[in-house]
């Protein structure tokens, strides 16, 4: 086990931070492997979750924040500011979007937060709103993040603004203006391209050019094969639909139990077999959509849903569905703040 002084341990807790905020993750890889043969110390846990943050992994994120509760008591204001944006990030990376938010706001009771908290306060905030359909909250937090960003010439951030506008707009709107500049682009990683990309495929009349960009290795790729397949009903080409149902049986087949089976939505659709429609999205999509707070696709299914039971004069039945949908996604926007932040809160107090 290595032995570290305290100097040393606020240099890399620091060092961890600014590769946080400049997205830099080879530079947070070399860092951390720099530190592996220290066990355990209080900045170098906090430094070891920004590193879990940057790469995404949520689950791993939370074990090493349930264990650093237990020296909150320790912390002084520099750290637990970085504490709090790092849990307002792994809130989001879980999509828990209002925790996220009330996470966050706590940076506002205390002092010392400095400007390299606020951009990311504001920049967390944007995608916690954003997700929530709280377009307008969501917007205002993006100029504030862009305007620190640009300050600091981050170009890396400033991109992921522009993606996440894309996604929020395409939320607000159904559609997508082509975006002015398109630059932006060129400096998202290659899932979030695919992202970029399934976004415009699905805001156009005439989606496979996009489609056709997101490859078979992206995350995005199951989406992108159900997309050709929905494409294809409004088209004569049956070759289309046949080769993208086969497809997307080969991947269901292949991705596990966790997987969902976009190839029995896919011929539900073509058959207009609409009672299994209707119990696969109470059975498969709804549970899915809940679990990962996904408020906008909750909002177009349930309108679906809706229609379906009006146009078979079942309008109790679409009435109960709109009415109790809509009453869970005011929850999902409003929910009350936890213990866990109540315990925060009084801890702040004390500082």
């Amino acid at each position: 086990e290595s032995i570290m002084l305290p100097e040393e341990m606020i240099d890399l807790f620091k060092k961890g931070y600014t590769y946080y905020i400049n997205d830099d993750v080879e530079g947070y890889d070399q860092l951390v492997l720099n530190m592996k043969d220290i066990e355990f110390a209080v900045l170098v846990e906090l430094t070891r979750l920004g590193h879990q943050i940057i790469h995404n992994d949520g689950e791993k994120a939370q074990k090493i924040i349930n264990n650093l509760y237990h020296y909150l008591h320790s912390f002084d204001n520099e750290a637990l500011a970085v504490f709090l944006i790092y849990q307002g990030a792994t809130h989001i990376l879980t999509n828990h979007y209002k925790e996220a938010i009330d996470t966050l706001d706590m940076l506002e009771k205390m002092d010392g937060a400095n400007e390299e908290i606020w951009q990311m306060y504001h920049y967390l905030k944007m995608i916690a709103y954003g997700r929530l359909c709280l377009f307008g909250n969501s917007s205002k937090c993006a100029n504030e993040a862009r305007f620190y960003f640009m300050n600091h010439k981050n170009y890396r951030r400033q991109a992921l603004i522009d993606l996440f506008q894309t996604e929020f707009e395409f939320y607000e709107n159904d559609k997508i203006a082509m975006p002015k500049n398109k630059q932006f682009v060129s400096l998202l990683k290659s899932h979030e391209q695919d992202l970029f990309y399934l976004l415009m495929a699905i805001s156009r009349h005439e989606p496979l050019y996009y489609l056709e960009k997101i490859s078979s290795e992206s995350r995005y790729y199951g989406l992108s094969v159900l997309l050709k397949g929905l494409h294809s009903l409004s088209t004569p080409d049956s070759d289309l639909y046949n080769r993208a149902k086969k497809e997307l049986e080969r991947l269901y087949k292949e991705s596990g139990p966790t997987a969902l089976p976009y190839y029995l939505f896919l011929s539900y659709v073509k058959n207009k077999d609409w009672e299994l429609l209707n119990d696969y999205i109470y059975r498969v999509i709804y549970p899915f959509v809940y679990s990962n707070q996904m408020i906008y696709f909750l909002s177009i299914i349930c309108k679906e849903v809706g229609y379906h039971h009006a146009n078979q004069k079942r309008y109790k039945d679409a009435f109960t569905e709109l009415v109790e949908r809509d009453d869970d996604i005011k929850g999902f926007q409003n929910r009350k703040k936890t213990t866990e932040l109540r315990t925060f809160l009084s801890l702040s107090d004390e500082n």
